[in-house]
């Protein structure tokens, strides 16, 4: 239970990081997802299926917040988690580099879903434009890896957020 409160502590974090500060620090005219890193590390820490299921959650959340386009950042979020929970059965998910290559690849993956779940919506936005904030934003994502996913990893390992079953409780 208490990994979950944490989880929704950072979640409140990574929300208010990305709509306050660094929606002052654009790079490249985009800000970084803080909730899209919070899911794929969660998922390539747990497997897809919580994976999934906390994209989900975290997605929707984010898309009330937000208040448009319900379900566009959930869905994207599921397919992130689901993702990063594939990599997690796949890689050695210790290593930095491979934590470096699937934030790329999933960031990149998840903006391809909200791009075309816009366009498939009907939303008037330009494919090209959207295509153009779609690499950006994962190299932003990717570049902050380095300094979040370390801490995230221990604590999943060591730390708060480790899963004890109820026998070690």
């Amino acid at each position: 239970m208490r990994r979950y409160i944490v989880m929704a502590v950072l979640f409140v974090l990574a929300l208010a990081l990305q709509s306050t500060v660094f929606n002052f620090l654009p790079l490249a005219g985009v800000k970084p997802d803080f909730v899209l890193l919070l899911t794929v590390y969660f998922a390539f820490t747990n497997g897809p299926g919580k994976g999934a299921l906390m994209g989900l959650a975290l997605g929707l959340l984010e898309d009330f917040y937000i208040g448009r386009y319900i379900g566009m950042n959930g869905l994207a979020l599921l397919a992130a988690g689901l993702l990063a929970g594939w990599f997690e059965t796949k890689l050695y998910k210790e290593n930095l580099l491979i934590a470096l290559i699937v934030v790329f690849v999933t960031s990149a993956f998840s903006q391809g879903i909200v791009l075309f779940s816009g366009l498939a919506a009907g939303l008037n936005w330009d494919t090209g434009s959207g295509l153009n904030i779609i690499w950006p934003l994962a190299l932003y994502n990717t570049c902050l890896v380095p300094f979040t996913y370390p801490w995230f990893h221990h604590s999943v390992t060591r730390g708060w957020m480790r899963y004890r079953p109820k026998h070690e409780q």
